[in-house]
């Protein structure tokens, strides 16, 4: 594989129930072109993941480790903007 996403860090936003190859694969591919990933969630610890939608499928850590670390990461809303009329 190519090192195109070399030294670049990649945030992979999951939750409780996210289908496990839909995490896998995707995952694989950055790492695989020189990416590092992390798994981003709304609650700290770990994420249970889901094979089929049915079966319990493994687990995986969160980082960072909580919703406020997220929060401040991510834009404000557009609705929740501030728009200045002339």
């Amino acid at each position: 594989m190519t090192q195109e996403l070399r030294g670049m860090r990649v945030a992979i936003l999951a939750t409780d129930g996210v289908e496990r190859v839909e995490l896998d694969e995707p995952r694989g591919a950055l790492q695989g072109a020189g990416a590092k990933t992390e798994i981003v969630s709304l609650h700290p610890g770990e994420i249970q993941a889901r094979q089929f939608d049915l079966n319990a499928a493994g687990t995986f850590p969160v980082d960072p480790p909580g919703r406020r670390r997220l929060r401040r990461r991510l834009p404000r809303p557009v609705a929740a903007r501030r728009h200045h009329e002339p």
